[in-house]
């Protein structure tokens, strides 16, 4: 199996994970890097910062779909697997499988469920088993070419709003919580998280 490691990127991408990019490459896999600096903006303007995401992700779609590669991995920049990342995530056997990425300064991690009346809870820990996440972990996630090929686009989804459970405030859906309303949609299953996969959230340099 070769994949495409990809990364949408502001223009700072962890050094770690630039090795591992290199690293992967030599290994058969292709590199793809996308930067876009528009994201660059004021973290307060989250409308302008979710649809620039969202473009530069739509942008990853497209440049994966040339390659005729079997799956993505998809890792933000800030964020360092392990070197045998591929490999731990494919054995999942799921055409949507994610890694445990901790959502910095925070005690949650990346991914979690929907609850009733449209509040959504982080995981607050790692389970040893087997779960389902309706938020897609795109932070550090393999994707079958399935999906990728299925015509589900990323949207900012900026007409959808629920209440985080953990931090009590209102958000936007943003892209991975209507990529993973859309998953469901299409193909009726969820994004998986595999158990004793962790990465790194490591800060970049404009970080501080």
């Amino acid at each position: 199996m070769r994949a495409a490691i990809i990364t949408p990127t502001t223009g700072w991408i962890h050094q770690d994970l630039q090795a591992l990019h290199d690293r992967l490459a030599a290994r058969g896999h292709k590199s793809i890097i996308v930067s876009d600096p528009r994201q660059r903006i004021d973290a307060d303007d989250d409308k302008s910062r979710l649809k620039n995401i969202s473009k530069s992700r739509n942008e990853c779609v497209s440049r994966f779909l040339n390659t005729g590669l079997d799956c993505a991995l998809w890792v933000d920049s800030d964020v360092v697997p392990p070197d045998t990342i591929i490999e731990d995530l494919a054995a999942l056997d799921h055409p949507f499988a994610c890694a445990w990425v901790p959502i910095r300064d925070s005690g949650d991690w990346i991914g979690g469920r929907w609850l009733p009346d449209n509040e959504f809870e982080p995981y607050s820990a790692t389970k040893k088993f087997l779960v389902e996440t309706d938020l897609p972990v795109f932070a550090c996630g393999l994707v079958s070419r399935k999906i990728m090929s299925a015509g589900i686009e990323f949207s900012p989804a900026l007409d959808c709003s629920c209440l985080n459970y953990s931090t009590k405030q209102r958000n936007y859906w943003g892209e991975s919580l209507s990529f993973g309303y859309d998953l469901f949609r299409r193909f009726r299953f969820r994004a998986m998280m595999a158990p004793g996969v962790f990465c790194k959230h490591e800060r970049l340099k404009r970080d501080g």
